[in-house]
């Protein structure tokens, strides 16, 4: 099974399309209800998913790296 995602910078200058799946499977009842309450995305707890995925996913992580770079 594939759970299909995106992120993104707020600019849009850099995207990821990922497989969530990882996320899901370890993560808790209550994190997956505060990822639902917010429309699956564009909160916090969708911040949280790309976050735990950087790790995971090459694509993922170019976006937090370029994060870092426009954030100085």
């Amino acid at each position: 099974m594939t759970i299909k995602a995106e992120c993104h910078s707020d600019d849009r200058v850099r995207e990821a399309n990922f497989d969530a799946t990882p996320w899901f499977v370890q993560a808790s009842a209550e994190s997956i209800g505060d990822l639902a309450r917010c429309g699956w995305g564009g909160d916090y707890p969708a911040d949280g998913v790309a976050q735990f995925m950087a790790e995971q996913d090459r694509e993922v992580g170019k976006v937090f790296q370029y994060l870092d770079l426009v954030s100085d």
